[in-house]
């Protein structure tokens, strides 16, 4: 992402209103520094773009979905349609290619009010994917 791009000017969060205090202006460098998060945000998603194979979860993965009474399903369609979550840069593209190289393809996404790490992988061959915690890598 060319962060050259962005507005030089700061942008600010909300407009105070009559009576309030105005919250501080979001700086070039904080913007620069959320942006480098933000790889792919659809606005609707899209096609399946590669076989997911047979899917399966780790311990770790189910119990917390099942604290935070969130379906996976949801998370595993995003995977497989190219909204890798909060992968870098560098892992994004490389999703990218894999999904015509047919090269393992790695999506994470921070669940909860702690942001929690879920990872989902699907293997290279497609015979697999699943749904872990980075530390049960």
């Amino acid at each position: 992402m060319n962060h050259d791009n962005y507005n030089k000017q700061e942008i600010h969060a909300n407009t105070a209103e009559e009576g309030t205090e105005a919250e501080a202006p979001i700086t070039q460098e904080e913007l620069e520094l959320f942006a480098a998060f933000i790889v792919f945000v659809p606005t609707q998603i899209g096609e399946p773009l590669f076989a997911l194979g047979e899917v399966v979860a780790t311990r770790g993965a189910v119990d917390l979905l099942d604290r935070l009474g969130i379906n996976g399903s949801v998370y595993v369609r995003r995977h497989q349609c190219g909204d890798w979550g909060v992968v870098c840069a560098e892992d994004a593209e490389e999703n990218a290619r894999a999904v015509s190289d047919g090269n393992r393809i790695l999506s994470e996404y921070r669940l909860g009010a702690r942001r929690n790490r879920l990872w989902i992988i699907t293997e290279h061959d497609r015979s697999v994917t699943t749904l872990l915690l980075p530390e049960e890598y």
